[in-house]
């Protein structure tokens, strides 16, 4: 992973930090940790992105450190298999480009965020950076792991609300929850699930989910899933 790029940013003074940049070790922190943050561990937003090592997901969030475990491979799975539909459904209609995981910044709410999935629309693709996005995504999918469940549910959904994220879903493979949430007045509104099963995007028009796909194993085909949707 490369280093992150965060420009005019204001020189800070030194933070005491004993933070390790071998991944192995960070990955092994991960799992101990569970989702908390890295204690004894504070850096501004200049520390956190000279300490960013190459191989390892982290995000910060006002000074705290959180590094993301190892996830499993039927969380990469249904990371992928999302990334291609939302891909497929973005190119063929000419609305932006997905990207996942890919890491924003949210200045405003000092926060470095890393969704799982996110899409920028095509009005807004100027914000892209080299290695981040200078803002919110349109939309920000994120895939819960064990260690995120709380960040996923709760935190990261107030935050991507304030944010101004339009749209936010989260998977849940532990407890096979699916949810999908519009930007109503700065406050995510719970998008209904159908009486096909299905739960629609604002956002996306045209595109729809059915939570009960992302349960199967193996998961459908993505070509079936996208001559569903219409684009094949």
């Amino acid at each position: 992973m490369t280093t992150l790029t965060v420009p005019t940013l204001p020189r800070s003074r030194p933070v005491r930090s004993t933070l390790t940049t071998d991944p192995e070790k960070l990955a092994a922190m991960a799992d101990e940790l569970n989702g908390r943050a890295v204690p004894g561990v504070r850096l501004t937003e200049r520390q956190f992105v000279e300490w960013y090592p190459d191989g390892v997901r982290a995000e910060w969030a006002n000074g705290d450190v959180f590094l993301m475990a190892t996830p499993s491979g039927e969380n990469v799975d249904l990371s992928i298999w999302l990334t291609r539909v939302l891909i497929e459904f973005v190119e063929h209609h000419d609305l932006g480009l997905v990207r996942g995981p890919f890491a924003v910044r949210l200045g405003e709410l000092r926060r470095l965020r890393a969704p799982d999935i996110l899409f920028v629309a095509k009005s807004r693709l100027h914000l892209l950076r080299k290695n981040h996005l200078e803002g919110p995504p349109d939309l920000a999918v994120e895939v819960v792991s064990p260690d995120t469940a709380v960040r996923d549910w709760q935190t990261k959904h107030a935050e991507y609300a304030a944010a101004g994220v339009k749209e936010y879903w989260v998977a849940d493979p532990l407890i096979r929850r699916f949810e999908a949430y519009a930007l109503h007045r700065k406050k995510y509104r719970l998008l209904p699930t159908d009486d096909a099963g299905r739960v629609h995007s604002k956002l996306l028009k045209g595109l729809h989910v059915k939570p009960a796909w992302l349960w199967r194993s193996p998961l459908p085909r993505v070509s079936m899933v996208l001559k569903e949707i219409g684009v094949r």
